[in-house]
């Protein structure tokens, strides 16, 4: 009895504090797993996007180009117009296949016409904003429909809301946001039919359409469509030969809405088939080189042409092989795209003003890419037990299958990595990184590990309070990048939070370096 009283004591004593604790963690739990955590973290980014698109001076990434495109659609012009000779600094704008941005912001070009040329491009960006925003919100309805826990999609919402290349590249104009958010909706509509819609038709338009936004929206889309595609339809073919396919609803606002999807994806069809059909059979490639359409003088007003073009002349194209893909790959292409992943800056007085961001960004850049990767591998049998998850990982592989090779294909030519550049990653790390979540969630309930949401937790903060969204952006950034004005006092306000919440570089090194010319857009 003497033994039994002190440690029942000892227990009583301790009970209160346990469940103290355990309330914390229940009330934790719930808003982790809250509809409203979702919402508060779209319009956390939403919120900060819009920042840097008010502030921000013309984005390094090619906003030039895209507004010219956009000015040039404006005026009257259609996509299937023969370019006029006047009109050279743009390129190729007649047969390339990236169009839709375009068009639909001409549009936007069009109606902002009493405003300042300033105004008008913050509304241009605004409207990029929401493009993303809203592939956010269906991210998070896709993870859902997928079968991932409420948890486990609010966290990967948040730390894929963090990404501070998603950050920025929201706030400039860029056709890389409508992509994004046409494959975000792609995909919901493959993880609708793989789970058996009441009406397939309806589910299997809506995949149609959103793979002609997405291919005339950005061409690299094209493998990532056409992997996730292909995989669903060998699966559908297998369902309908089993006589388990549902049988579509026969009310009429059922065949109403089943007409409107059809009608709008036979649109879509039409117009993917029109510019890389009709390319293909013209030029022998649905993707043709400027020089094939265009006179030489139109290409050389392209800079990206232009460079290639005088690379090409001074470089003696390489054998490819496979010690020379693993030596490009190891010692270039990684590297550059690790680097490239937090470059950031604006175009001031027609020069590029840029940052490879805090050192503390690029150590967890590394660190959270070798993470997703190896936890979507480890996990890959939990990952692929998702319904529907299967295409996406099919789309996602083949995506960067072919980024790579065309990096390669450049680098055999021109000898240098040009072109690589991480942000061209995002449209796989949106679904990836809810991938790496999913599987470590799996680990962590199978191995019983207790201190994992603490672990979670901590690591979280440290990326967004150390390098997430417009802190990583500005983390680094100059004060010249900022528009002249009001906004000048705002922008370097948030630049200076940023400077204090981030560690000082003389702290942590920079993991990653520089190869050739790969941080220059």
């Amino acid at each position: 009895m003497s033994r039994t009283a002190p440690d029942s004591a000892a227990t009583s004593t301790r009970h209160p504090v346990r469940q103290y604790v355990d309330g914390i963690l229940q009330v934790a739990r719930g808003a982790v797993r809250s509809p409203w955590a979702g919402s508060a973290v779209v319009a956390g980014f939403a919120v900060q996007s819009a920042v840097l698109a008010v502030v921000l001076r013309r984005s390094i990434y090619d906003e030039d180009y895209h507004l010219g495109a956009i000015a040039y659609f404006a005026g009257g012009a259609g996509p299937f117009d023969e370019q006029p000779d006047t009109l050279r600094r743009l390129g190729d704008v007649e047969r390339y296949g990236s169009y839709l941005y375009h068009v639909l912001l001409g549009v936007v070009w069009r109606m902002t016409a009493g405003l300042a040329p300033d105004h008008r491009v913050v509304v241009l960006r605004l409207v990029s904003v929401a493009m993303v925003a809203g592939a956010l919100l269906v991210l998070r309805r896709l993870m859902l429909v997928l079968g991932m826990s409420g948890a486990a999609t609010n966290v990967a919402l948040l730390l894929v809301a963090s990404v501070p290349m998603l950050t920025f590249l929201a706030a400039s104009v860029n056709y890389d946001n409508l992509m994004i958010l046409a494959v975000c909706l792609l995909w919901l509509a493959v993880a609708e039919v793989w789970r058996g819609e009441r009406d397939p038709w309806s589910a299997w338009a809506r995949v149609l359409l959103w793979s002609g936004v997405a291919c005339l929206a950005k061409f690299s889309a094209v493998p990532l469509v056409a992997g996730t595609v292909m995989v669903l339809l060998v699966r559908q073919v297998l369902v309908l030969r089993r006589g388990r396919e549902p049988r579509p609803g026969a009310t009429r606002v059922a065949v109403i809405t089943r007409g409107a999807w059809l009608l709008a994806a036979v649109v879509a069809s039409v117009a993917v088939v029109e510019r890389y059909g009709w390319n293909l059979v013209r030029y022998g490639t649905p993707l043709p080189d400027c020089i094939q359409v265009q006179d030489l003088q139109t290409c050389l007003s392209w800079g990206p042409w232009r460079r290639n073009y005088e690379l090409d002349g001074q470089f003696p194209d390489l054998s490819p092989g496979v010690p020379e893909l693993v030596a490009y790959v190891t010692r270039d292409w990684i590297p550059s795209l690790s680097t490239t992943w937090t470059f950031f800056g604006a175009v001031v007085d027609g020069k590029v003003s840029g940052t490879l961001g805090a050192h503390v960004a690029g150590l967890l850049v590394v660190a959270a890419s070798v993470a997703v990767v190896v936890l979507c591998l480890v996990g890959l049998r939990d990952v692929a037990a998702l319904r529907g998850a299967v295409p996406l990982l099919v789309g996602c592989t083949l995506y960067v299958v072919a980024l790579g090779g065309q990096n390669f294909s450049d680098y055999l030519r021109l000898g240098e990595p040009v072109g690589v550049q991480g942000r061209y990653l995002l449209p796989v790390a949106v679904v990836l990184i809810p991938f790496a979540v999913h599987a470590w969630a799996h680990l962590v309930r199978r191995q019983r590990l207790r201190s994992a949401p603490f672990v979670t937790a901590l690591a979280v903060a440290l990326m967004i309070s150390q390098g997430g969204g417009v802190i990583g952006v500005l983390a680094r950034s100059d004060t010249t990048w900022f528009r002249p004005g009001g906004w000048e006092a705002v922008g370097t306000s948030v630049r200076e939070v940023a400077l204090t919440v981030v560690l000082d570089d003389a702290l942590i090194p920079d993991p990653r370096r520089v190869v050739g010319t790969s941080a220059v857009p």
